[in-house]
């Protein structure tokens, strides 16, 4: 039995996990070029979004920040000096179903004034938002995504890039910080349809060996 069984059984566990997978390239992104953009929230005009995922586009939490008016930024006013568990910028990701998708990093180019925040961190909604990942800064930087828990995500995943200590002491609408522009690199994987049709045919193939060694 086992000189039919095995060679059919790795035919069809192989066959069945085919994926077309590719190099890193650009799955979300927003150059961020127009007039007043935070005054959308979320904001999703120009976004460039790759083939096998849907996107939140970029928007603010809750928790007392309000869109200022700026031209290419999305400029947040209202930031407090304690932290805020309400006051963040936000991008969400889904996969579609099916898809997995894995993430290198996150690129962004920020602005913030003199009034502004002072600490910045990102973190995902994968642990509630609990750890800081990577060193965020209010000029912008990359933030390595590499870790394992951010590959082959097949569900939702939402960023927030949280902000504070900013100068109480000034108005609200002194108080700025924004996001000039941001792109998510990484990789979606989708299933194949020929992968799906030879596993099917290595399963046939296993199920015609066993039934032909059952009558041997």
């Amino acid at each position: 039995m086992r000189a039919y069984f095995l060679p059919a059984a790795i035919a069809c566990a192989l066959t069945c996990c085919l994926t077309t997978t590719g190099r890193a390239d650009i799955v979300f992104s927003n150059p961020i070029d127009r007039l007043n953009p935070a005054q959308d929230n979320p904001y999703t005009d120009d976004q460039v979004v790759i083939s096998g995922i849907t996107v939140s586009g970029i928007g603010f939490g809750p928790g007392g920040i309000a869109g200022s008016n700026a031209t290419n930024e999305y400029r947040l006013t209202g930031w407090s000096n304690a932290f805020n568990s309400g006051n963040y910028i936000t991008w969400t990701l889904t996969p579609d179903s099916g898809n997995k998708l894995s993430l290198e990093n996150l690129m962004y180019n920020s602005t913030v004034n003199a009034n502004g925040p002072t600490m910045f961190a990102l973190r995902s909604s994968l642990d509630g938002f609990t750890a800081d990942i990577g060193a965020a800064t209010g000029t912008g930087t990359t933030i390595s995504l590499a870790d394992a828990a951010f590959q082959n995500l097949m569900s939702s995943i939402e960023f927030r890039l949280f902000a504070w200590g900013a100068n109480d002491g000034a108005g609200a609408n002194s108080r700025q910080f924004g996001i000039d522009d941001f792109v998510f690199n990484g990789v979606v994987a989708v299933p194949e349809a020929s992968s799906f049709l030879f596993g099917g045919l290595g399963c046939a193939f296993l199920g015609l060996a066993w039934n032909r060694r059952r009558k041997a």
